[in-house]
C-alpha cells in the first residue's frame, strides 16, 4: 500500500504496530512518526509512541506524547488518567527531592 501512496499514514502506523510487537522501539519511532507527520490526529499513533517512551524510562516525552493522544481522543483518558497521573506526582516528587540536595548542598 505504501508503494502505491507514501502518504497512506495508516499504513505507517500498522508497520510502526509490527515493529513495536518485535521490540523494535527505534524503528516503531520512526514509523509512527510518519504516519503523524502525515495524519496529527492520529490519536493511536501518538499513545504508542508514547508507550515506547515508557519503556525506554523517557517519562517527559512519554507524558507529553500520551497527552497529545488524550487531547485528540478523550475516551482514552478513562483509560489512563489514574496511571498517568500517578506518573506525573512520582517525576514531580523526585525532582523535587533532588532541588532540595541540590540547595542543601
Amino acid at each position: 500500500a505504501l508503494r502505491v501512496d507514501p502518504n497512506f499514514a495508516e499504513g505507517w502506523y500498522n508497520i510502526a504496530n509490527i515493529y513495536k510487537k518485535m521490540n523494535d522501539g527505534v524503528a516503531a519511532v520512526e514509523n509512527y512518526t510518519k504516519a503523524t507527520d502525515i495524519n496529527d490526529s492520529s490519536a493511536n499513533a501518538w499513545l504508542f509512541k508514547g508507550s515506547i517512551y515508557l519503556d525506554k524510562k523517557e517519562y517527559d516525552m512519554a507524558l507529553e506524547l500520551i497527552d497529545k493522544a488524550i487531547r485528540l481522543d478523550p475516551s482514552i483518558e478513562g483509560n489512563l488518567k489514574t496511571s498517568v497521573d500517578e506518573i506525573r506526582k512520582l517525576l514531580n516528587s523526585v525532582q523535587e527531592q533532588i532541588s532540595n540536595i541540590f540547595i542543601n548542598k
